[in-house]
């Protein structure tokens, strides 16, 4: 049989480097199976990087303002241009994870398309229009009249609702009468499967067309699977683009496909590090390939290492350079290795060996930077300034980053701010300066400052999570108190629900167990870290797999989804402005203890956040006058707020299954607590992709 897969990747390099990692997946599985790129970026390396056995070039639709809409027209269009007689069009953002796909193509003898039902939990344009529809991610197809008719209709179709989306005030359209927001329905008719739900659906059939429904592992979305996963397709995946093509590298490099595996490190390391990657890593000193003096990557085996350190894969790096050899390459392979020890918090090991790359080469920029970098973990920041003093000279722009990191902990606001400010000389969209200046002005007491670059950030960035966090602070500090108002409306944007037990579970009670012990069972839970006292907190645990937590986790991405589709619009608040498409969760557990609290924090990163709550001791209750163990919202930080200023504030009892979420800038933190028995809460930050 003429059998093949279709990718289609337009308008971004992002899409390239999605199919790129599914075609990979694909290949690892069945690599006698040919596949096409459709893309209109033939020029990225990718597409020559080894997995696709044949690019065509196209021109994308460029007619209807939205390049995601447009991006989906391309793939209808293509679809029909599909080489194969019978196709297999995968999204980029899937993975191929079973070598059962060959089996699919057999099943067109019987039917002439095969689609999964898009699931309720994770189908936004199923909810909203209240219809059951096709998911559009996979698609297999033979080629055949009735397909190449409903393809024809499946164009037509989306080019009318695409410009219908154009006219304002919005036409009449009856298929979505039934929504009364019209920003919705706008965003609804630039969504492919409604289009598709128009001319074919499960309920709604096309002609001669014989469709098959094919089940959920063939595009899992998440959750508990019913059976073995054949295709999976989540917000995670598409988070982690960049570390898993270096893992490609490595896995190429470790086969002996090492000329491929370097184009690989050389396309990552040629990239500007991703602005979340950027604001979490302060010490990872991650920096564009242009920007380095080059020390580091002295050999094509310490570039590579360094890439993984810098994208969060320890252990990968860990390999590489305990392989690398000497080569005179002594001092940039022992600052590799304390770059290393940074990244896995161990501080000691990190300042050793820093010293001991300082020791070979006391000149070099490179070791002067980490041993800064290294000092300002260990407690020491007056200790690093002269060694970053040094490497700032040398035209080292992270070099000032930790400069105001060093002044900042010396409570030297000035300076910091200094520092600061010329690092985003270097780098105006660099997060790490750019956040960190707000709170230094705010630690001189510089309100005015403060609010006027607030402003000119969330001028260039609506949304941007810190400006309006210390725009906040200033308001109040410089008495706007309508506009702070404004800007903190907590009884409009703090939203409170119960959970209802999810299925499998006899009841709350019953979930809350399981709970407790999954979060308790975390090998990553430690005591006091970032803003928990008297208390142990994990690491990022969104892709475990604990059962309880992947279902909690289900019902709060349910939720986050609500809060976006629910936002006002048109709307001049930035938080319903900076409303995503698409997200991904950042979770973590937190048990607090006898006077166990969390200061007062916005979380930098998100869009939403929240909290559930797994465990409350009794002592914690709505008659309390102290407020014991409440949740509280509007104070800020003592370091930049003065405490004789009045905040807004709202307090919030707790009490076993309440969901919390709010807009991730809002200040906030708990009363101390005041029990023998443990409160167990699980946190997170609904992050936008």
């Amino acid at each position: 049989m003429d059998c093949g897969i279709v990718y289609v990747a337009t308008k971004l390099d992002r899409t390239v480097e999605e199919a790129f990692l599914s075609a990979e997946s694909l290949k690892r599985q069945v690599p006698e199976l040919p596949i096409t790129l459709y893309t209109d970026r033939p020029e990225n390396l990718l597409c020559r990087a080894g997995c696709f056995d044949a690019v065509e070039v196209m021109e994308s639709c460029a007619d209807f303002g939205s390049a995601q809409a447009e991006a989906e027209l391309d793939r209808i269009v293509c679809l029909s241009r599909a080489p194969y007689a019978r196709t297999l069009y995968l999204d980029a953002g899937t993975r191929v994870l079973t070598r059962a796909v060959t089996g699919l193509f057999k099943l067109l003898d019987g039917c002439d398309l095969a689609m999964v039902e898009e699931p309720v939990a994770f189908g936004h344009a199923r909810e909203q229009s209240g219809r059951r529809m096709f998911a559009s991610a996979v698609i297999l197809f033979r080629r055949s009249e009735p397909v190449s008719e409903w393809l024809k209709q499946w164009e037509t179709r989306l080019r009318r609702n695409l410009t219908l989306a154009l006219v304002s005030p919005l036409p009449a359209v009856p298929e979505l009468a039934h929504v009364a927001d019209e920003g919705m329905r706008r965003d609804l008719l630039r969504d492919d499967r409604i289009a598709l739900m128009e001319v074919l659906s499960p309920e709604v059939k096309h002609g001669a067309l014989r469709v098959m429904a094919l089940d959920e592992s063939w595009d899992f979305r998440g959750g508990t699977p019913a059976k073995a996963i054949n295709i999976e397709r989540s917000e995670e995946i598409r988070a982690s683009i960049r570390p898993d093509i270096l893992s490609v590298a490595n896995a190429w490099m470790k086969s002996g496909r090492e000329d491929r595996a370097r184009a690989l490190y050389d396309y990552v390391g040629a990239l500007a590090p991703t602005r979340q990657l950027r604001a979490y890593w302060p010490l990872a000193l991650t920096c564009k390939s242009s920007d380095r003096v080059g020390e580091e990557w002295a050999t094509p085996r310490l570039k590579s290492a360094d890439l993984h350190i810098n994208y969060d894969q320890p252990q990968l790096a860990a390999e590489i350079l305990h392989a690398v050899t000497d080569g005179g390459q002594r001092a940039q392979v022992l600052t590799g290795h304390a770059r290393l020890a940074l990244a896995c918090g161990a501080q000691a090991d990190a300042l050793k060996l820093a010293e001991q790359a300082r020791a070979i080469a006391p000149l070099s920029s490179y070791t002067a930077i980490i041993q800064g970098a290294a000092l300002i973990a260990a407690g020491r920041p007056h200790d690093a300034i002269p060694h970053l003093t040094m490497a700032g000279a040398d035209g080292r722009a992270g070099a000032f980053f930790l400069l105001g990191l060093a002044w900042t902990k010396l409570e030297n606001y000035g300076e910091a701010a200094a520092a600061y400010s010329k690092a985003i000389a270097f780098d105006a969209e660099d997060p790490g300066p750019v956040n960190n200046l707000l709170p230094a002005l705010a630690g001189q007491k510089d309100y005015r400052a403060v609010l006027e670059y607030a402003d000119s950030l969330l001028a260039r960035r609506p949304g941007h999570t810190t400006s309006l966090a210390f725009k906040s602070i200033a308001l109040g500090e410089l008495g706007q108190q309508d506009d702070l108002r404004f800007l903190v409306d907590q009884n409009a944007l703090v939203a409170i629900e119960q959970l209802e037990p999810p299925p499998g579970y006899q009841d709350l009670a019953a979930f809350n167990r399981a709970l407790a012990g999954e979060v308790a069972a975390e090998a990553t839970l430690m005591f006091e870290r970032n803003t928990t006292r008297f208390g142990y907190q994990t690491d990022d645990i969104a892709t475990t797999s604990a059962p309880a937590i992947q279902a909690l986790q289900a019902a709060i991405m349910a939720a986050a989804r609500r809060r976006a589709d629910g936002v006002r619009k048109p709307s001049d608040h930035p938080f319903d402005q900076a409303a995503p498409r698409a997200f991904r969760l950042y979770s973590w557990g937190v048990v607090l203890h006898e006077k166990g609290h969390q200061t007062p924090h916005f979380h930098p990163h998100g869009w939403l956040s929240g909290v559930y709550y797994i465990e409350v001791p009794d002592e914690i209750e709505d008659s309390d006058p102290a407020q014991n163990g409440w949740l509280e919202f509007g104070r800020g930080d003592e370091r930049w707020q003065r405490k004789t200023t009045v905040m807004p504030t709202r307090q919030v009892c707790l009490k076993p299954g309440l969901l919390i979420t709010f807009p991730s800038f809002y200040w906030h933190n708990t009363r101390p607590l005041r029990s023998n028995k443990p409160r167990v809460s699980f946190a997170f930050d609904v992050i936008p992709i």
